[in-house]
């Protein structure tokens, strides 16, 4: 029950606030990422479709603040729910990698891209940009 609970969570508002973050990133510190035309043209889509801005930022930050508050059970344990692999870990290492691009939080939560990597490598997929 708790992993539903934590993979609903992660899916309704972590997911949404990596994206906040990500594509804000993105669209300055960022852009050298991937510079192209096209590529900065789908970041402001993206940023105008959901509304990303400073004040929306700010909010998602919160959340991932929280996000790892709920997750820093996972520096002490290879699983967020128990003692196997679950939809849990599955959702929060899909949902928050893309985060691996951005040095405030790989310098933040190192513990984090290393369950991440592990969850992927768990998974025999390979580790997202950043992470490899």
């Amino acid at each position: 029950m708790r992993a539903e609970w934590l993979e609903d969570w992660l899916d309704e508002s972590i997911g949404t606030a990596t994206r906040f973050v990500y594509y804000d990133y993105r669209a300055g510190a960022g852009k050298a990422i991937d510079p192209s035309l096209a590529s900065q043209m789908v970041i402001q889509i993206v940023r105008r479709q959901y509304n990303i801005n400073g004040t929306t930022v700010a909010l998602a930050k919160k959340r991932l603040a929280l996000a790892f508050r709920v997750l820093s059970v996972w520096q002490d344990q290879p699983y967020l729910c128990g003692d196997q692999l679950t939809i849990a870990d599955l959702t929060a290492a899909a949902l928050l990698s893309p985060l691996a691009l951005l040095p405030e939080y790989r310098e933040s939560v190192p513990w984090l891209f290393e369950r991440i990597k592990e969850i992927h490598l768990i998974c025999g997929e390979p580790l997202p940009p950043g992470l490899g």
